[in-house]
């Protein structure tokens, strides 16, 4: 018989093998220490923390072994890798991603660790705004409605930039203008998660 076992953990393993005849006598025989098991054991850590893109995060890939690590591997959740130990990424899109590192020894054994969710990028809310008129005579007021949108959390902060002067820090400003010319209108918003967009528009 050639039997198989499965080792799952590290360690040194002794192997008895044990034979009874047809005369019923038993004989063992016992091999100390026959199987020895020592693969890697990985550990990452990250500077991540939940924020708005882009994200640069750094990654740090650590392995206990008995030999050289020879193969490093880090898969960054939305399909982009790294082959060095320690990493540095760039995250673009919104999303929660797993971060798995792969190492390989020497010895052809491999370890892998997977952090679940381990990297958290909020939606970038979308600036926009309408103008109720253009192309008037002065002095005129013109309106700006808000139409931002966001990924289901709220916008909290408001701020419109007119070029040659004025600031108006609330969602849907009346604006004033004296003196003819052209003039460049730029919202800010910003939201609950800190993260932030712009639109321009000129008037004329």
């Amino acid at each position: 018989n050639q039997p198989q076992h499965t080792y799952e953990t590290n360690g040194s393993f002794d192997v008895s093998l044990t034979v009874t005849d047809a005369n019923g006598c038993v004989a063992t025989q016992v091999l100390p220490d026959l199987i020895e098991l020592d693969a890697p054991d990985v550990s990452l850590t990250s500077d991540a923390v939940p924020s708005c893109p882009p994200l640069t995060v750094n990654f740090t890939g650590a392995a206990q072994s008995d030999t050289t690590i020879v193969q490093w591997e880090w898969l960054f959740g939305d399909g982009s890798s790294a082959t060095t130990q320690n990493a540095s990424y760039i995250y673009t899109q919104s999303g929660n991603f797993d971060v798995t590192l792969i190492v390989v020894d020497a010895k052809g054994c491999t370890d892998t660790l997977t952090e679940p969710q381990l990297v958290t990028i909020f939606d970038r809310p979308v600036a926009d705004f309408a103008v109720s008129d253009s192309g008037i005579c002065v002095p005129a007021t013109i309106s700006l409605t808000d139409t931002s949108t966001s990924a289901g959390v709220p916008i909290v902060s408001y701020t419109y930039d007119v070029s040659g002067g004025g600031q108006f820090n609330i969602p849907n400003p009346s604006i004033a203008f004296n003196t003819a010319g052209a003039y460049t209108i730029q919202q800010i918003i910003e939201d609950v998660n800190g993260c932030r967009d712009t639109a321009t528009q000129n008037i004329d």
